[in-house]
């Protein structure tokens, strides 16, 4: 399954025949540059918990403001 995130930011979960899933996230357009790739839907967890506190923090509140964003 691939996904478009946000502008040039795109996602794919690849299934093994073990059903382990694997997340690969690129920036840019090509397959071939470098991505962040997560091991196991452990590690799509703890980036996402992560990312939430960020997003969460008050000092970043004001910037979402300005974006338009509601959070």
């Amino acid at each position: 399954m691939t996904e478009s995130i946000y502008s040039d930011l795109w996602a794919e979960i690849l299934v093994s025949e073990c059903g382990d899933k694997r997340i690969y996230i690129h920036q840019g357009g090509f397959i071939s540059s470098k991505a962040l790739i997560l091991e196991n839907l452990l590690c799509a967890k703890k980036l996402r918990d992560y990312l939430d506190k960020i997003i969460k923090a008050k000092e970043n509140r004001e910037y979402f403001k300005l974006c338009g964003e509601k959070i």
